[in-house]
């Protein structure tokens, strides 16, 4: 064989093997089926804000080897692409060699307490912490109760303390997401990370 022609078959085998590391990666990372083509360039800047946070994006996604444990916090209305830019960050991530997982936070409440209920528990916080990128979305829907409060502040704290970077995604008012969460977990993901508003009108209804 060639010389030619063995670099070649080196290059499909390296390509085969990079391709199924990526399916497995996004099976692990959750990315729903909607957004799994959605990279950061497909975020439609037309207002402002919007151009704002997408900028914090790709700077987040670029800085993310340099300044570990940085966190975002998405809040604003319903409709305006908070899930679509916050899981093009973790696709982007992914693509570059890290691990990204996206959950509601209902599932990750209900992840912690089917592994509490097998004497788990443990084992499930390290599993959330592992991961180099968390997004939590839908925080408040529904309400956080005293006994979710916790468990969401055991994964966030966990996260901080291990420089694990968290993107946290809520329509509800930055107060309102405060209280829900409440201050200590708050401030986990304010220290060393940014708030970035969606306050447009909602893109529901437009082609991305």
């Amino acid at each position: 064989m060639r010389p030619d022609d063995q670099s070649s078959l080196l290059r499909l085998e390296l390509k085969h093997k990079y391709d199924e590391w990526k399916t497995n990666q996004l099976r692990v990372a959750g990315i729903p089926r909607r957004f799994v083509d959605k990279p950061i360039d497909s975020y439609i800047g037309e207002h402002d804000g919007a151009e704002v946070a997408e900028g914090i994006a790709t700077t987040f996604v670029d800085e993310f080897s340099t300044f570990p444990g940085q966190s975002l916090v998405f809040f604003g209305r319903t409709g305006t692409g908070k899930t679509h830019l916050a899981i093009s960050i973790a696709l982007e991530l992914i693509r570059r060699g890290h691990t990204a997982r996206y959950m509601t936070t209902a599932n990750a409440l209900q992840t912690v307490r089917a592994a509490r209920r097998k004497g788990d528990e443990l084992e499930a916080l390290e599993g959330l912490e592992s991961i180099e990128l968390l997004i939590l979305d839908e925080i408040g829907t529904p309400p956080i109760t005293k006994a979710a409060k916790a468990i969401l502040f055991e994964i966030i704290d966990r996260r901080y303390a291990a420089l694990r970077s968290t993107i946290a995604v809520t329509s509800l008012p930055l107060e309102s997401l405060r209280i829900q969460l409440g201050e200590r977990a708050f401030d986990r993901l304010r220290d060393d990370g940014k708030l970035v508003p969606f306050t447009w009108e909602t893109y529901r209804g437009q082609r991305w």
